[in-house]
């Protein structure tokens, strides 16, 4: 076994000696030296590229553009010394949603003049595995050449080339093309190990040995070939051996004398021998059916047929008295179910319903129900929709949106008919949540995964052992490869199981198969004897339910015998036992006896010690809320089961109380201060500098969204903005309060905010500061209520305005007199609106907002101080009654393009370099701040 031992000297030289071109891109100059790369599209081109290399460290790619390619990648000049010189280089590309045809051209003058490239070869899409593609070269032999590869596509995704060479063929050349035998996940018994050869040489070889042997093992299996032509290949096999349970590394090598080339003699493959094998059928890359092992992900993918055309969302396998079925969701919001042995298709039908992303796909096997979640609106407050899909034409029906909004891409059912999802984050860890199957409510289960989740292209399924699993694409804490993990579903933490043994492998319909074991579905009533109880804990065989409106809840259970405990909020827990016969479903009525209750007096007063009457006060316990409303004495009366409750007590025009207070064995009494939130002292301002609350304002977000938020003055990036910078006005403090696009809603913007009770005294004025960011549309209204502040109550406007209005970048002051509503008691809100949040919203800052005496001087400011000439050309002159401080000019898209700080009554802007268009100047004098607009004319 020489040959074993001269391998590593060979490999040194083996390469250089035939190869006249030998390009894997593994400097990080790019393009290599001699190499041009052309440029003739859009502005996308080929680059160096690490992420996914067939070798090494580094591959070429080209991604997409919205026009057309006219990209070239061309060779050095390369001289064609023989007629047996051939091309070689590996190929694929990202999706095959996405083809990626190509040419290979030649040209005998120059790599730069595109026009003198000739085409050799048009190939189609190579597919999303690297293929090696061969060019015969001997109609240049003689010549010197340069060769290009082309890339004309529009807007599909990206293309890969790599280890790039031009070979000279060699008479001895035999090696190992693949193995057959053993797969890298098998169990136990006995295999073949088999091999494929081919005689990659030019002369026709006798008599080649071939070899195998087992990690370090002396022990060297052999046999011969008697007789290889020239390119042609063969399967070679050897005795069958029997394999046990365990880890093995095969190493295949041929032995052929004064073989020419030795890096393509030898292949090895690691083995995973176990007595159970699972197939779990997904799609690798989002669009390739195939099948890898639960025991042993990292042992590998099967392809099953072909790449689809469409990308796969979520899977789910289906076994029920009509057969078994892998359904998929495709990207074209079609459902598919797939043969697991071809990878073909067959279209169920379209789903009807076409939410941004359809992703989500399970199956409960107590109801016999398939279900799909579905995302609508922008990252990261996306709506999420629960659907049911019929079985048979593919139809979605939606259930419920959820109240809660995030980023939630795979759904999965338990075998007691429980629905979970994850829930993605760009930065940070992913999180599991439980799905209430009539609301689609989520609640979170503990605090985050621990493994950060970044991509879209993953899924989760249970597995007949009852675990749960995640196929977690790149993103995930195990660096660059991707892993497969079970999830704790009581903790919500990920264990990673193993990782893929390849990078980037963006798994997704994933469905993992199960067989119906005999046993029964048994349903449990649970009341207290005249109503039903609604949420009650039912543990049984390790599951935890929790019963529905009706008080019922079911699941499937193998024949046997069980114990359960059903438990309750202020009820005594029930003890039981239940048999399970096959085929027989089961009703259980349940009645649970109300646990000892005590009260809990609240006593709810002013801070002057006036006693409310008709506060709110609710208090809670987990899932459970009690409500109550004090009465003329400002007392309410709670009789509690022992525990510890949280309560909040609001009444109008007064701050809300929180707290919380436990209950033993003994009755309690809660003493409550409200202060009051009506303003009647004055000037009153409000500059947002408590960024725990909003005090005695309200918000309401009808939209849906999370309504104005705090900031803090130098923030930047603005929020849901890649730029701008939070400042803040004269005398503004330190914070502010904003909205914008990702604080309303999905899909439309109506975000309120609501000032205290305002006892308007006579001679009084509203003034407030607006900032505006984003050169978007938005508008904003002041409106009046001398009702109430329910956002029905507001039908008088006050000031409607939009975003022409505003100063972009900057703060600008409004005043409103509020003479019209001395006397009376009133609320202001300031109600920003779109009617499209996908092309429309802005960012709106308020700050120092003021109810004080009427003064004038905003108006005053106004008459003081004048620009002319408007239009202008070459001078803008200033001029002001007031001494002035500083002046801006800002043009039209916000950039402020000069800063001058001034003194005295006049000053002069020289305009002769300004562009044609219109202006803003923000003039700051000791009277205050304004904003004029001016025009210049060329």
């Amino acid at each position: 076994m020489k040959k074993l031992c001269i391998i590593v000297a060979f490999l040194l030289v083996s390469s250089s000696i035939f190869a006249q071109l030998n390009e894997g891109f593994e400097g990080t100059s790019f393009p290599p030296t001699g190499w041009t790369v052309v440029n003739g599209g859009d502005t996308n081109t080929w680059v160096r590229y690490t992420t996914t290399p067939h070798t090494g460290l580094a591959c070429a790619a080209i991604s997409y553009g919205s026009t057309a390619h006219a990209d070239y990648l061309i060779t050095p000049q390369i001289a064609i010394t023989s007629s047996d010189n051939t091309l070689k280089a590996w190929f694929k590309s990202q999706s095959a949603s996405y083809p990626e045809p190509y040419d290979v051209m030649v040209s005998t003058t120059s790599p730069t003049d595109t026009a003198n490239f000739t085409l050799l070869a048009s190939e189609s899409d190579p597919g999303t595995t690297w293929i090696q593609r061969t060019y015969n070269l001997s109609a240049y032999n003689g010549q010197s050449i340069y060769i290009a590869f082309r890339s004309t596509t529009t807007d599909m995704w990206r293309l890969y080339i790599d280890d790039i060479a031009i070979i000279h063929t060699p008479a001895n050349d035999v090696g190992i093309t693949s193995i057959i035998a053993p797969s890298a996940a098998m169990l136990p018994g006995s295999v073949i190990p088999q091999v494929t050869v081919k005689n990659f040489g030019t002369a026709t070889q006798t008599n080649i040995p071939v070899y195998y042997k087992i990690g370090s093992s002396s022990n060297v299996v052999s046999t011969t070939i008697t007789s290889l032509a020239a390119g042609v290949s063969t399967n070679v096999s050897f005795p069958a051996l029997t394999a046990t349970s365990g880890n093995y590394n095969f190493i295949f090598y041929t032995g052929l004398t004064l073989d020419s080339v030795m890096t393509n003699d030898t292949m090895q493959i690691n083995i995973i021998v176990t007595p159970v094998l699972t197939p779990v059928y997904c799609f690798k890359d989002g669009d390739q059916p195939s099948k890898f092992y639960l025991e042993a992900p990292n042992a590998g993918f099967v392809n099953l047929g072909t790449a689809k055309p469409w990308a796969s969302r979520g899977g789910a396998f289906v076994a029920n008295a009509t057969g078994k079925k892998w359904f998929v969701l495709g990207s074209n919001f079609n459902l598919y179910s797939m043969d697991t042995l071809t990878g073909d298709t067959t279209l169920v039908g379209p789903v009807g319903v076409s939410p941004d992303f359809l992703s989500g796909l399970t199956y409960d096997k107590l109801s016999n129900t398939l279900y799909a979640s579905g995302l609508t609106g922008a990252y990261p407050a996306f709506t999420f929709s629960l659907y049911t899909i019929n079985q048979t034409t593919g139809a979605a029906t939606l259930v419920a949106n959820s109240p809660s909004t995030g980023t939630f891409f795979e759904l999965a059912c338990n075998d007691a008919g429980q629905l979970f999802v994850i829930e993605h984050q760009e930065t940070g860890n992913g999180k599991l949540y439980s799905v209430n199957k009539t609301t689609a409510a989520l609640t979170l289960i503990g605090t985050d995964l621990g493994v950060s989740i970044s991509a879209n292209f993953q899924d989760i399924d249970f597995a007949p052992n009852g675990n749960l699993y995640f196929s977690a694409s790149n993103g995930t804490t195990v660096g660059d490869a991707d892993g497969f993990y079970s999830i704790n579903t009581t903790t919500g933490i990920a264990t990673l199981v193993n990782v893929f043994p390849v990078a980037n492998t963006q798994v997704t319909g994933l469905a993992i198969p199960y067989n119906l074991f005999d046993g029964a579905t048994i349903t449990f009533n649970v009341s207290n004897g005249t109503n039903p109880i609604a949420g009650a804990n039912v543990k049984i065989y390790n599951n935890n339910l929790a019963t529905n409106s009706l008080g019922a809840t079911s699941i499937y259970l193998p024949v046997g015998s069980y114990a359960d405990t059903i438990s309750a909020f202020g009820y005594v827990n029930g003890l039981g036992n239940v048999t399970v016969v096959n085929g027989i479903n089961q009703t259980i009525p349940v009645v649970l006896n109300a646990a000892t209750t005590f009260t809990a007096t609240f006593t709810v007063q002013s801070n002057t010690s006036t006693l409310l009457s008709g506060a709110a006060i609710v208090v809670t316990i987990g899932n459970y809320t009690y409500n109550g409303t004090t009465n003329s004495s400002g007392v309410y009366v709670f009789n509690l089961p022992a525990g510890v409750y949280n309560y909040t007590v609001t009444l109008a025009n007064y701050s809300s109380q929180t707290g919380s207070f436990t209950i033993t064995s003994a009755n309690l009494p809660i003493a409550v201060t409200l202060s009051s939130c009506t303003v009647n002292t004055f000037p009153w301002t409000e500059s947002f500098e408590d960024t725990t609350s909003f005090g005695c304002f309200t918000k309401a977000s009808p939209d849906g969204g999370s309504g104005w938020a705090h900031i803090a003055s130098g923030a930047t990036p603005l929020p849901g903005w890649n730029g701008g910078t939070m400042t803040t006005p004269t005398a503004g403090g330190t914070k502010a309060v904003y909205c914008t696009w990702n604080t309303g809603g999905a899909a439309s913007n109506d975000q309120w905010l609501i000032t205290p009770q305002i006892a308007v005294q006579n001679n009084k004025e509203l003034s407030f500061y607006l900032f505006w960011f984003g050169h978007y549309k938005d508008n904003l209204d002041i409106k009046v209520s001398t009702t109430t502040n329910a956002t029905s109550s507001f039908t008088t406007t006050l000031l409607s305005m939009d975003t022409t209005q505003f100063v972009q970048g900057d703060w600008k002051l409004f005043t409103i007199p509020l003479s019209t509503y001395a006397g009376q008691n009133i609320y202001i809100a300031f109600n920003e609106h779109i009617t499209d949040n996908q092309t429309d919203g802005a960012f709106i800052g308020l700050d120092m907002v003021k109810i004080e005496t009427a003064t004038g001087i905003n108006e005053s400011i106004e008459s003081l101080t004048s620009i002319y000439p408007n239009p202008v050309k070459n001078e803008l002159n200033i001029s002001s009654n007031a001494s002035l401080k500083n002046v801006k000019i800002i043009n039209a898209v916000g950039k402020e393009i000069a800063n001058e700080n001034v003194n005295g009554n006049h000053y002069k802007v020289n305009t002769s370099n300004y562009a044609k268009g219109i202006y803003f100047v923000q003039i700051e004098s000791e009277k205050g701040r304004i904003t004029k607009k001016f025009v210049v004319n060329e």
